[in-house]
């Protein structure tokens, strides 16, 4: 049937799939509205008979909230593909089956967020699974992609396996197989075993580091399908991580620094990666890793909190995550969308041969540098609201007399900075050398702009982060019923955080308008042209141009001087010779790997660190 409906019109499976979707997002969102604004949850039982008996479904404020990144997601992506799957150059594909596994794998993630029976909770993240495989192996037949498929089929196979055992040593100590039962777990050896099982679980769909390899799977250079589904899969491993720590309700204190240390080593490990890449699309693939540690960062601080007596510091830790979790969708599906939209025009992703795509995609290149900001953290874009709640979340610490509390919570500030630097890094040069200078290849010089299809969604995206960035409050009330349904108490946290953050992203709004009116007239103005004033003086040979335009003329004079060299020599020998040898001395100092520059940095970090602690 399938296959029928796709021979009708190529476009036909596709406008059915985002139908359905727009349909099923608008019923969704109403309810998660009236969870999230109204405080009425819902809740429902199904009878499905044996094995699984009565299967209880609810949406909360977790629940609801992820429920909307899902139909969100879901909607735009499946707007994005009308175009992405037209232009495919693999005219073979099964568009129809393609579409049919896409919406599969929405219900799916839907039905996760909901379900509260852990045997149809598994049942429905095998689903998940196997559709994602479906769609991987769907855009190519070749050798590579099979592999990829399969590799990425056996990762989250270990996962699922050490959920099932997570879930079925849970029902074996709590005495009942739904998710609230997990609050019976107490933290002796037993207790905490099945805790770190389902986390362990989770975090590789998560793709915290060790459990990432899935999300860096190579695939061909014309396939984003991975990057594309990454997004919307590791969004269901933050989500059972906070779904266990919002049924357990408590957590052993260890929970948090291990939580904490596994995130900054991800974070950094996606950092530094994504310097390291020359290709587009893994450049985004690892800092999508990047920002799944920054979210686990939050999450440790909030564990820590909890465990050590501290509510600030647990529900700003939270709120930073949840408020992550939202903005890292949003910026990741940018540049995810953005990605694909540069390799369907250019029809590679290395950066080697791209260049200059701003001038012929304006429309991709654009809202693409949007995301680029965002991912930096930088105002007035959403990324700087989550990441300083996460700061002031980890400067709660300050409030403990323990001193482990402390040291802990002044190097996760460390780490989260360095994360941010080092992602800066990493966008810079891939926005630079993607859309920036001229074309490198015949490819990049003939590109043209992509279909509405594909930059609507990556407009609208960007103009919701931009929103988001300089109106906060509403975001964050969202935030704050998260947490309740999540038993953390963030009233505080919520109205001391509000005020700073969106007073200091509408203030960095003022200069970013200043820089584009600045460079607005400067585009505007007339070119000069250089006119020789002085052709000789006193027997010298110098010349001077001057360039007329604008309000405040440029003058620039280039002389030559042909004994300048030995007058200083003469004037200042010393000087000179002994500035010669410093500079000798330190010379090494100015090596031309990246990594002596990260340790460099590291090492300023440490000593800078040091310096405070003692005075």
């Amino acid at each position: 049937m399938v296959n029928a409906l796709g021979k009708g019109s190529e476009h036909f499976p596709g406008r059915i799939s985002l139908v359905s979707l727009v349909v099923g997002a608008a019923l969704m969102t109403k309810a998660a509205y009236d969870v999230l604004f109204l405080g009425q949850p819902h809740l429902a039982v199904l009878d499905l008979g044996a094995p699984l008996a009565f299967v209880p479904l609810q949406l909360d404020g977790l629940s609801a909230f992820f429920v909307c990144l899902v139909a969100a997601m879901g909607v735009l992506t499946a707007l994005y593909m009308q175009g992405y799957v037209r232009l495919n150059p693999n005219k073979d594909l099964p568009v129809a089956r393609h579409y049919m596994f896409f919406n599969l794998l929405i219900a799916s993630m839907v039905v996760v967020v909901i379900v509260k029976n852990t045997i149809a909770f598994v049942m429905a993240w095998e689903t998940m699974l196997l559709c994602a495989f479906f769609i991987l192996l769907s855009e190519h037949k070749g050798v590579r992609t099979r592999t990829v498929a399969l590799g990425y089929l056996a990762y989250m196979h270990v996962g699922v396996v050490v959920l099932m055992a997570g879930f079925a040593a849970a029902g074996v100590y709590c005495g009942g197989m739904n998710l609230e039962d997990l609050a019976a777990l107490q933290w002796s050896s037993s207790g905490g075993g099945v805790y770190c099982l389902l986390l362990t679980g989770f975090a590789l769909m998560a793709g915290i580091v060790p459990f990432h390899s899935w999300i860096t799977l190579k695939t061909s250079n014309t396939s984003t399908d991975l990057w594309l589904l990454s997004g919307l899969l590791t969004n269901m491993g933050v989500y059972g991580i906070l779904r266990v720590i919002a049924e357990t309700r408590t957590a052993p204190k260890y929970a948090g620094y291990v939580v904490l240390t596994f995130s900054v080593v991800t974070g950094l490990w996606g950092a530094i990666n994504s310097i390291m890449q020359g290709d587009l699309g893994r450049i985004v693939l690892y800092n999508g890793i990047e920002n799944v540690g920054i979210i686990g960062i939050g999450i440790g601080a909030g564990l820590i909190g909890q465990g050590n007596g501290l509510p600030l510091m647990a529900a700003l830790g939270f709120s930073g995550a949840v408020f992550h979790t939202l903005n890292q969708t949003l910026f990741r599906g940018l540049l995810t969308y953005g990605v694909g939209t540069f390799i369907r025009a250019v029809h590679t992703s290395n950066l080697g041969l791209m260049g200059g795509l701003i001038k012929s995609m304006p429309l991709t290149g654009v809202p693409f540098l949007c995301g680029c900001v965002c991912a930096c953290g930088l105002p007035p874009f959403n990324g700087f609201i989550s990441v300083a709640v996460t700061f002031m979340g980890l400067l709660g610490a300050k409030t403990s007399v323990n001193g482990v509390v402390l040291s802990v919570g002044g190097l996760g500030i460390a780490a989260l900075a360095l994360i941010n630097g080092l992602t800066a890094i990493a966008l810079i040069k891939a926005s630079g050398y993607a859309l920036l200078g001229q074309p490198r290849s015949a490819q990049a010089a003939e590109a043209e702009p992509s279909p509405r299809s594909m930059t609507l969604p990556m407009v609208v995206l960007a103009a919701v982060s931009l929103a988001i960035g300089l109106m906060p409050e509403p975001v964050l009330g969202v935030v704050k019923a998260v947490l309740v349904s999540m038993h953390i108490s963030a009233d505080i946290a919520i109205k001391e955080t509000s005020l700073l953050v969106s007073s200091i992203s509408r203030a960095s709004l003022l200069p970013v308008l200043a820089t584009v009116v600045i460079l607005r007239l400067r585009l505007l103005a007339p070119q000069a042209q250089p006119i020789t004033l002085v052709r000789s003086v006193g027997g010298q040979r110098s010349s001077a141009s001057f360039f007329v335009a604008g309000s405040a003329p440029m003058t620039a004079v280039v002389a030559r001087v042909a004994s300048l060299v030995q007058v200083a020599g003469r004037v200042l020998p010393w000087s000179w010779q002994r500035a010669r040898r410093v500079l000798e001395v330190v010379g090494w100092l100015q090596g031309t790997q990246m990594r002596h520059y990260i340790l460099y940095l590291l090492a300023t970090l440490l000593i800078t660190l040091l310096i405070v602690n003692k005075y």
